[in-house]
């Protein structure tokens, strides 16, 4: 019964740490170089890396992105691949950096990414109902080799994590719905 207790805390904080970090990318009114650099460039011998992998990233204040390239031949893959990707951009070249200069958000870009922020959420809410549904299944094997009441405290405990987690997905979407919608 404690392992599947301890089993399913573990799944949860992983849906938490894939939560965050699905988040983390999301365009608020700071700009941050997050949000490219999993943009994937595709090099002259068809290889395919992402940004992060190719070059150094720097926010430049306030709304610029200097990426430094390690390598130089790089330089114009990059440009396209940012060029090509949903954040669009003009990337500049500037000798052996590129700058991208990010426009602020529109009303609507805003909406739209508040939207896109609780789809999220609701995905991860769903994704921790199956996980608690096989640590109540899992419980369920061994039920007839432990008392009521352990069952029952063990259903009980199972809903506190679930809503444990539920709280910091609430949280989270909080913070970062404040984040996109700050002017």
């Amino acid at each position: 019964m404690d392992e599947i207790i301890r089993k399913i805390k573990s799944q949860l904080d992983n849906q938490i740490n894939r939560f965050t970090s699905d988040i983390q990318s999301l365009r608020s009114s700071r700009v941050n170089s997050q949000s490219i650099e999993d943009i994937m460039v595709v090099l002259e011998n068809t290889q395919r890396l992402s940004i992060k992998q190719l070059a150094s990233l720097s926010v430049l204040p306030p709304n610029t992105i200097l990426i430094s390239p390690w390598d130089k031949n790089s330089i114009d893959f990059i440009c396209k691949a940012i060029s090509n990707s949903a954040l669009g951009g003009n990337p500049s070249i500037e000798g052996t950096v590129i700058k991208l200069v990010i426009q602020p958000l529109t009303e609507e870009k805003r909406l739209e990414l508040v939207k896109f922020l609780k789809n999220k959420a609701e995905m991860a809410r769903i994704a921790m109902r199956k996980e608690r549904d096989e640590a109540l299944k899992a419980l369920k094997g061994i039920e007839k080799t432990i008392s009521k009441d352990l069952v029952f405290q063990s259903k009980k405990k199972i809903q506190e994590v679930v809503d444990l987690t539920n709280s910091k997905i609430d949280a989270l979407v909080m913070k970062k719905e404040g984040e996109i919608m700050k002017v």
